[in-house]
């Protein structure tokens, strides 16, 4: 009986220390992994962040057209493209298949805007802005222009990849370009 209280103090940190392996060293290593892959995203915005601005400072632009949200949309909180906006983005299509050069497509949207959209799914304005963006671009390949030309972003208000002040002051609602250098 002496012995059996040392035992059972024994037993129960290493119960302790298995448990604590068990459902904790799991969590670090998930953890470490989502670090990594959250520096690769990174590493990958930078890239087209880079791209875009490339893209966009060059004077020698060869298509470059701004569509709003609410123009090729039902409405703005709206991920399907309207009658209307698939017969915008329809005209278009002939003028993009002239060039063989990459096309950008860059939706814009603002956290003001952000509670028009059902609050189901996203939390940032860069995340419609995007799910827009994806959303014409995979029209566009519908009807015929491949996936590897379209470069696709996604931003916000304060993330705006022009230094132009007067599209500040217009930016009152969500809206796409799309621009071949």
């Amino acid at each position: 009986m002496k012995y059996l209280g040392w035992l059972l103090f024994l037993l129960a940190i290493v119960v302790g220390f298995l448990g604590y392996n068990i459902k904790y060293n799991s969590l670090i290593k998930e953890n470490e992994r989502i670090k990594k892959e959250n520096s690769v995203w990174q590493k990958e915005v930078e890239r087209l962040k880079k791209l875009s601005s490339e893209v966009l400072a060059s004077k020698s632009l060869k298509f470059y057209q701004r569509f709003y949200f609410d123009e090729i949309f039902s409405n703005e909180s709206s991920f399907n493209l309207s009658p209307s906006g698939e017969v915008i983005l329809k005209e278009i299509i002939p003028l993009l298949q002239e060039f063989q050069d990459n096309i950008m497509l860059v939706g814009y949207f603002t956290d003001e805007l952000l509670e028009n959209v059902p609050a189901q799914t996203f939390k940032l304005s860069q995340e419609v802005a995007l799910k827009k963006a994806l959303r014409v671009g995979e029209f566009l390949n519908s009807w015929g222009i491949k996936k590897e030309r379209l470069i696709i972003l996604g931003v916000g208000k304060l993330e705006s990849i022009f230094q132009d002040s007067t599209l500040h002051t217009e930016f009152k609602k969500g809206y796409l370009e799309i621009v071949i250098q």
